[in-house]
């Protein structure tokens, strides 16, 4: 038997990119957030911030 030790988790990735992937979604949600609002009576105006 060698001293190495085995790496016996059963995840996909590492946690660095777990975080990596909920900071991105996390990103997406308020992009998504952001684009909902400013809804206007009149389709062909856009009014800016």
């Amino acid at each position: 038997m060698s001293a190495t030790k085995e790496n016996n988790s059963n995840f996909l990735f590492d946690k660095t990119n777990y975080i990596l992937m909920i900071i991105g979604v996390i990103l997406l949600l308020i992009g998504f957030y952001f684009m909902s609002g400013g809804k206007s009576a009149d389709v062909h105006q856009f009014h800016a911030v």
